[in-house]
């Protein structure tokens, strides 16, 4: 809109320019400007179209040129730049948003800690860690597969990956095929699920999932200067808990890594009509930190 300002203002004074110097040279004839015999409308028609005529073509030649020339690198950079700034800025308000909710619920006790909890976690990382795949489903009660789909663990180069096997081929997108109970337990196991991948072969993201105290003595860090840290978390500290606000189920979980130490994670799952909608972390808090140094 600027730049058409621009080329009508230009347009005008031309014109202007063009009607005074034939107004007051000898040239002047009277035939193109003189509006004596005609109403005031068409002085002012005149006036206001005329520039509109000569704005039309360079305008157009504007346009397409614009359409015809290819953004430059720079302009291309801060295009990304800009996009990744605002999807940064979403995903900051949204996790912010998340955070709140979490936290307002926890504040009026609206969460479960229970022993089938803990040992259900406890069941599905032990099947993990020695590789007895088959039986994830059949100790994830509140999950049911699609038939005939089945759960499979698939290599994918040098790490695996959970897969839906339908007999001739595989899918990494889980939740399209598993039947998901709404509810706590239902939330927990979703839960338990996504986060096999990070006890497969070449995936150890997460060391191990803490789901009360007693873990520590699986951590070999727990044998060394992180024992007096440890001994000061309590049990409420470390233990898992689900809340549901807004048809959301706010799962929290402590997991130990060498590369980050005590972390609480908050994944939220959203279950409608018993399938997985969205599950996805959002939230996490360190809260012992710990560096083991490596680097690959």
């Amino acid at each position: 809109m600027k730049v058409v300002l621009i080329i009508y203002a230009v347009s005008f004074l031309i014109l202007f320019v063009y009607y005074v110097n034939l107004k007051f040279c000898k040239k002047y004839t009277g035939s193109l400007f003189d509006f004596s015999d005609k109403p005031w409308i068409a002085r002012i028609g005149f006036w206001v179209f005329s520039p509109a005529v000569v704005l039309f073509l360079p305008y157009r030649l504007y346009v397409i040129n614009k359409g015809n020339k290819e953004p430059d690198e720079n302009e291309l950079w801060q295009a990304a730049e800009e996009e990744e700034v605002e999807l940064s800025e979403q995903y900051e308000l949204e996790r912010d948003n998340i955070s709140q909710g979490y936290e307002s619920a926890l504040l009026a006790d609206d969460f479960i800690i229970s022993a089938e909890i803990l040992k259900k976690g406890k069941e599905i990382q032990f099947l993990a860690e020695n590789k007895r795949y088959s039986a994830f489903m059949r100790c994830l009660d509140k999950l049911s597969l699609l038939q005939p789909y089945s759960l499979k663990v698939v290599r994918d180069r040098v790490r695996c990956k959970l897969c839906i096997f339908d007999g001739e081929k595989y899918d990494d997108d889980i939740w399209k095929y598993i039947k998901v109970e709404d509810s706590y337990m239902g939330a927990w196991q979703a839960f338990l699920l996504q986060g096999l991948w990070n006890f497969l072969p070449g995936r150890r993201a997460k060391s191990s999932y803490i789901y009360s105290i007693n873990d520590f003595e699986r951590i070999k860090a727990a044998k060394c200067n992180l024992l007096p840290k440890f001994n000061s978390i309590t049990r409420s500290d470390v233990a898992p808990k689900i809340v549901k606000k807004d048809d959301k189920y706010y799962v929290s979980c402590c997991f130990f890594t060498g590369w980050g130490g005590l972390i609480r994670e908050v994944v939220v799952i959203t279950i409608h009509n018993h399938k997985v909608d969205n599950i996805s972390e959002f939230w996490y808090k360190t809260l012992i930190h710990y560096d083991c140094g490596i680097m690959f």
